[in-house]
């Protein structure tokens, strides 16, 4: 049974359980404060324990352990207890000591600064942290302060530098760990607070000294931040001393977007210049500045100025002035550096009106306002507003106004200016710094514009939408140096085009004028006055194809222009000049360029060194447009299906190309250098034009003259009326003027492109004329051509005299004559790339001292031969017909030919005609009469222009009646010694003699002739130094015998002997000897000209055969020298001989009396 007092207990009501759940909160709650209890007695046991002296060494020795170096402190102290529930730490002396720079070279050790091992040094360190807010999570930092704290960095090279102390961390965690809740209440930075950094590998030297840094987290997660220094920094040569830095403002950092600052209204300097930055930056993943807002405002320019170091300063220094600039920035997106390269935002840059000046530049004021808009992913979306330019002060003042967009693809800029500059007052820096010149001139202009770059080239200048005009007066520049000097007195440009918007077609103009121009510099003199240039363009809308050719006219004038270049002597001068120029379709083709261009001077002058050349009223016009395309020859064809044959994969164009190059291997050359050609000295630029583009026009001038010492007469061209294209020149009607003969001229130049772009001088320029005269002074002429191949000669010896360069025409003409001399003569080379066939016609031509009439023939050049084909003239004393080749090849194989033929001529003009009859013929000095001729002759030329005699050979037939052999006198005395009956008769009454000139020695055929109650027949020859043998048959006189006299010798010792006559009157003689070699002659002449010089070789030697020896047959030979006793005996009863003397009687004695003593031995 239950006893009573389980009863009593039974009885009583129970109270109930409690829950669960506030039974776990009861025990959570006694085991977190016990916890709590269990820390703070293990920390207050700690700080009990750890006294300063025992916690100094341990942190010391553990910390030095941990790096590579060592950790020195003077004490370092816990407190818990007194500041509960905060835990104080308080250090004081702390040093860090780096190992790092041990085992350097002693270079590298001699290099180091004072104390480079000493890293970190701290006067005292305090620091408290709440424990029991650690229980929350919370790291509550109450208060940090560090004092008087000194960092010395020292970076040796990139892989050795006193702060490398720390190991490697062997393993890396990667995983995520939550930063916990930070307050930070203060922080606080005393004393004096050094970094120094050095940098050894790159000589950079950086000093920092704090003088104010304080956080305050009272309002935690936002923060304020104080932050005052001085610095200094050395880069290399640079120097940037007595620097403040300054930096406060709000920042906004939670610990639960730990990667995210803001700030705002952030404040950050550099001495007198101050910024405010509000902006937000996110580092968890990519650097990203979500927002930003930069305001600089005013500031002194001279603030900024000094912030650049004194080296990099230059000119900036000099400036002074009272200018403030201000600055605004504003991201219009967020930025990421590493995904893109530029940021998007808008600037504005304002600079109000000041003053400035620098050097002789004052300006009383000048402003800025700059807006801009950058678009940092598409850069060429940006764009540039310039409000305002403006400048205004002693000899400046204008005003700037442009837009620029489309930065990166095409810019395009619009605006506009109007103002003007006094260039003298700019500085020179500005102007020309690494010239040193002086500039001066006024400078105004007010013009609109709006134009791209591409605008800027000879497709698309058309485009541009310019409107205004630009003045420059009194312009002068002045570079001693050099030295050069330009002057121009009033010079002007206006600018014009009317355009809508949005592509309605346009027209463009300029034009410029100069009043007044002078330059002079080295070596060349430049003036030049009334120039004016206008140029227009038509814009057509529909055509922005810039491949298509939009027309453009253009047109200059020119009052007077003067060139000179000292160095040469060259002078261009210039007056009345009016030249015009369009730029069309060529046929209509769109792409296709056509350029008209007409030229009109009142007169153009040229002179050189050694040439003058005038123009006056001249007229040119021309037309050009590219060359259409020839279709490829056969031959070339031909090439071309071989080598694609050959290489199958080949380009078209590589296919020609080689074909090309080829046939060019394969075509023979044979031009010989030796030989004379004219060199056209066009470059291979030049050589591509003629290829390239046609041309065709006309050049009209009422008067050109021409005056050089390689043609050392007068030229001058009237009335030239000449038309041309690339091929072909045509003269029409032009009168030419040479000295005194004067020529009208008609004809034509061919194949003008290929002989001036042959670079092997195959391509002949040939020449096709019709030249008629009404005098031609044949004397004056070839004396012009002597004289000026040896003044060619001289002066490719270099011994040719200057040329005056006097603008009177007649001193240049007697300089010229001076330095060349009439007899100065030289070899005429005929040049091999000419070609040329001139028709001759003259009324009157003067040779030697006999005119001519009624001159016609035929003068050709070919293969470096001149030949005068068919010659004809009549004169008071007979009429000429001649056929010459001259052959000019080289000069070591010059030679002459001709066969000629006169009729009823005087024989003493013969004789000046053909002047070296006279040496190789002397019989016929003292014959004269009127005579028939014909010769055939050939002989070599030397560097002198003269004839070879020993190279001559010639044949000769004169005949003639009535010939008078003696004069009156002579013939008289003659006469009545040889008993002539007419004794006042001195003819010979026909006369036939025919002779022959070979390897120096001329011979005479027999001939007879009557003379009074005589006949002759005289043969023999002679040598060209007048040694002579000459016979002479007596055939008929009063003496009933016949009989020969023998004349032998020279002129000054002669040798006369009596003897039989070696001719017989009626033995058949050699004839038409001269004439039929005159006609073989000029055959041959016809042949190697046709053939020419080259190509004929050795057969173009011209040679004839001069016929049988003159010398009598075997049985006049026969003949003795002698004659008979009786024809003696004869001669001495006419008189003719003398006697001989009587015997000497006692002589005859003497001769009797030896031979009878003979007789007796």
């Amino acid at each position: 049974m239950p006893t009573q007092t389980e009863q009593s207990e039974q009885s009583q009501p129970r109270r109930p359980r409690r829950r669960w759940w506030v039974r776990l909160i009861k025990w959570v709650a006694i085991a977190f404060v016990a916890l709590v209890l269990l820390i703070v007695l293990i920390v207050g046991g700690a700080v009990w324990i750890l006294t300063p002296e025992r916690l100094t060494p341990l942190v010391e020795h553990y910390a030095s352990e941990y790096i590579d170096g060592r950790v020195e402190a003077k004490r370092i102290e816990l407190t818990f207890w007194k500041t509960f529930p905060r835990l104080n730490v308080d250090v004081d002396s702390l040093e860090v000591i780096s190992g790092s720079l041990r085992g350097l070279t002693p270079d590298q050790q001699a290099r180091l600064p004072q104390g480079a091992d000493s890293l970190l040094s701290v006067a005292g360190f305090h620091a408290d942290v709440n424990i029991l807010r650690l229980f929350t999570g919370t790291i509550a930092l109450h208060d940090i302060t560090i004092d008087s704290p000194r960092v010395n960095i020292v970076d040796v090279s990139p892989t050795v530098s006193n702060y490398n102390i720390f190991p490697k961390s062997e393993e890396t965690d990667t995983t995520s760990t939550p930063i916990p809740d930070i307050i930070l209440s203060r922080f606080a930075i005393t004393g004096r607070a050094p970094i120094h950094y050095v940098s050894l590998a790159d000589s950079v030297e950086f000093k920092l000294n704090l003088t104010n840094t304080t956080v305050s987290g009272d309002d935690a997660p936002g923060y304020r931040l104080d932050f005052a220094a001085d610095a200094s920094s050395q880069l290399g040569d640079m120097t940037f001393d007595n620097l403040r830095i300054g930096m406060g403002g709000d920042i906004v950092w939670n610990h639960k977007k730990p990667y995210r600052i803001e700030l705002s209204d952030f404040q950050a300097g550099i001495n007198d210049v101050n910024t405010v930055v509000n902006t937000v930056v996110d580092f968890e993943r990519d650097l990203t500045i979500e927002s930003l807002l930069f305001r600089m405002p005013l500031v002194d320019v001279n603030s900024l100025i000094r912030l650049v170091p004194p080296q990099l300063r230059g000119e900036l220094g000099k400036i002074v002035n009272n200018l403030r600039v201000g600055l605004t920035a504003r991201l219009t997106q967020p930025y990421i550096p590493s995904v893109e390269r530029y940021p998007s935002m808008e600037l504005q840059i304002t600079v109000p009106e000041g003053k400035a000046s620098y050097q002789k530049l004052k300006l009383s004021a000048l402003a800025l306002d700059l807006d801009a808009r950058i678009d940092g992913k598409n850069l060429n979306n940006s764009r540039f507003d310039l409000k305002r330019l403006y400048a205004n002060g002693e000899g400046i003042a204008f005003t700037l106004k442009a837009v620029l967009t489309d930065l990166i693809r095409d810019p395009k800029i619009e605006g506009t200016f109007e103002g003007g500059v006094d260039l003298g007052r700019l500085p020179m820096n500005l102007i020309a710094p690494e010239l040193g010149a002086k500039v001066t001139g006024r400078l105004k202009a007010d013009a609109s514009f709006a134009g791209r770059r591409s605008y800027l080239t000879r497709e698309n200048f058309h485009r541009l939408n310019v409107n205004g005009e630009a003045s420059l007066s009194d312009f002068r520049f002045d570079m001693p140096d050099m030295p050069v000097e330009a002057f121009v007195r009033h010079a002007g440009l206006k600018l014009g085009s009317n355009s809508s918007v949005n592509g309605a077609d346009s027209l463009l103009t300029v034009s410029f004028s100069i009043d007044t121009v002078s330059v002079a510099m080295p070596g060349l003199e430049a003036q030049a006055r009334a120039f004016k240039i206008g140029i227009g363009s038509r814009n057509v809308a529909s055509s922005v194809d810039t491949t298509q050719i939009n027309p453009i006219g253009a047109r200059a004038t020119l009052g007077f222009a003067r060139l000179k270049s000292v160095d040469d002597s060259t002078s261009i001068r210039l007056r009345d000049i009016d030249i015009t120029g369009v730029l069309r379709r060529f046929r209509n083709e769109a792409r296709v360029p056509q350029f008209d261009m007409k030229f009109t001077a009142r007169r153009m002058r040229y002179s050189d060194r050694l040439n003058r050349a005038s123009l006056r009223e001249a007229d040119i016009a021309a037309t050009v447009h590219p060359t259409p395309p020839r279709q490829p020859s056969q031959r070339l064809l031909r090439a071309m299906d071989s080598v694609a044959t050959v290489n199958p994969g080949l380009p078209s164009d590589s296919v020609r190309a080689l074909a090309r190059a080829a046939l060019r291997r394969n075509r023979r050359h044979t031009v010989d250098n030796a030989t004379e050609r004219v060199d056209f000295e066009l470059d291979s630029e030049t050589r591509s034009l003629l290829r390239k583009w046609r041309a065709s026009g006309h050049i009209k001038a009422k008067r050109a003259r021409v005056m050089t010492p390689y043609f050392p007469l007068k030229n001058v061209i009237k009335g030239l009326d000449m038309t041309f294209n690339n091929d072909s020149i045509e003269i029409t009607n032009t009168r030419y003027r040479v000295g005194h003969s004067e020529f009208v001229i008609d004809g034509s130049i061919t194949n003008l492109t290929r002989a001036l772009t042959s670079r092997s001088g195959r391509q002949p320029l040939r020449i096709n004329m019709r030249v008629s005269a009404d005098t031609i002074d044949v004397n004056e002429i070839a004396a012009a051509v002597f004289a000026g191949a040896a003044f060619a000669q001289k002066e490719r010896q270099g011994l040719a005299g200057p040329i005056s360069d006097s603008d009177n025409d007649d001193v240049v003409e007697a300089s010229i004559a001076q330095n060349t001399g009439v007899s100065e003569k030289a070899a005429v080379l005929i040049p091999t790339n000419i070609e040329a066939s001139v028709r001759l016609a003259g009324r009157n031509v003067l040779y030697s001292d006999l005119t001519f009439h009624n001159f016609r023939g035929q003068a050709e050049i070919f293969d470096g031969a001149l030949n005068l084909r068919n010659l004809s003239a009549r004169t008071d004393v007979g009429a000429v017909d001649l056929t010459a080749l001259y052959q000019g090849l080289h000069p070591d194989s010059l030679s002459f030919a001709f066969g000629m033929q006169v009729r009823d001529f005087r024989l003493s003009r013969f004789m000046q005609l053909v002047p070296q009859l006279d040496t190789i013929m002397p019989l016929l000095r003292d014959v004269k009469g009127i005579v028939n001729a014909e010769v055939a002759a050939t002989a070599d030329v030397d560097t002198l222009m003269d004839i070879r005699i020993p190279s001559l050979t010639a044949a000769v037939n004169i005949t003639g009646d009535s010939l008078v052999l003696l004069d009156a006198a002579t013939y008289r005395k003659i006469g009545k010694w040889m008993l002539f009956k007419h004794k006042d008769r001195n003819v010979i009454d026909h006369l036939n003699a025919r002779m022959v000139v070979k390897d120096a020695q001329m011979e005479l055929y027999p001939f007879i002739f009557d003379i009074d109650r005589y006949k002759l027949g005289i043969f023999g020859s002679n040598d060209l130094d007048l040694n002579f043998k000459y016979h002479i048959a007596v055939l008929k006189s009063p003496i009933p015998f016949k009989f020969g006299i023998n004349v032998s010798g020279n002129p000054d010792k002669m040798k006369i002997r009596l003897g039989g006559a070696k001719i017989k009157e009626n033995s058949p003689m050699v004839s038409a000897i001269s004439d039929t070699t005159r006609i073989n002659l000029v055959n041959q002449i016809q042949d190697i000209f046709r053939r020419g010089v080259r190509r004929a070789g050795q057969s173009g030697r011209l040679r004839f055969d001069p016929g049988v020896s003159p010398a009598p047959s075997r049985s006049d030979s026969d003949l003795g020298d002698t004659i008979s006793h009786a024809d003696s005996l004869e001669f001495i009863r006419q008189g003719l001989i003398p006697a001989p003397p009587a015997p000497d009687s006692t002589a005859i004695k003497a001769a009797d009396a030896k031979a009878k003593k003979k007789k007796k031995k």
